[in-house]
């Protein structure tokens, strides 16, 4: 019997519990048939919706288990391709409610906005089609620090300069360029080529 997508795209899953492995591919499987429909109506019901509930707030499940056999399936489908194109970008996830905050959330701008960051690294076909993702970052950002809105402009570059770029935002950029470097190694017949720069 061949394998579904969802069974292929999560091979390698492992969440530490063979009953979170298949809830996994069922909450992935109702998902993808139903892709525009909110997560409740693609679920299917409200027992499916508690067990994809519980399934999220499980110790076992983090977002680096979830996306590690999609980077997995899409180093497998970089493999045959003699050129990869890759391009990463920084998306906002907004989370801002106007009653109750989500857990976790930080501030997005200088508004009332809130919500997350979601840094991806993605692979291409020479034709534009997509292969997968490589490489994820998520991260919140910390409360303003209210001494520093007091700061003067130069004040605050200085501090700003003194900052090591392991501690700033903008690594991520770097670490995009260092997991292409390892999917480059990982896939030696492929040409993997990113901003016009062959790695």
């Amino acid at each position: 019997m061949s394998q579904t997508w969802c069974q292929e795209e999560l091979e390698t899953a492992d969440l530490g519990d063979q009953r979170l492995n298949e809830r996994f591919e069922q909450i992935l499987e109702s998902l993808s048939l139903r892709p525009t429909a909110s997560i409740p109506a693609a679920l299917g019901g409200r027992a499916e919706l508690e067990a994809a509930y519980r399934f999220c707030d499980n110790d076992k499940v983090t977002p680096e288990k979830i996306l590690k056999p999609h980077f997995h399936t899409t180093t497998k489908r970089c493999r045959p391709q003699k050129v990869v194109l890759w391009a990463q970008d920084t998306s906002e996830l907004d989370f801002s409610r106007p009653q109750q905050q989500v857990v976790g959330a930080g501030p997005l701008d200088g508004g009332s906005r809130r919500g997350a960051f979601l840094h991806l690294n993605e692979a291409f076909t020479e034709d534009g089609t997509p292969l997968g993702a490589i490489d994820a970052k998520i991260w919140t950002r910390e409360e303003p620090d209210r001494a520093q809105a007091k700061l003067s402009k130069g004040e605050k570059e200085k501090k700003r300069r003194s900052i090591p770029i392991e501690a700033k935002e903008s690594i991520r950029w770097i670490e995009g360029i260092r997991a292409v470097q390892r999917l480059a190694i990982a896939c030696p017949d492929t040409l993997c080529v990113r901003g016009g720069v062959v790695i």
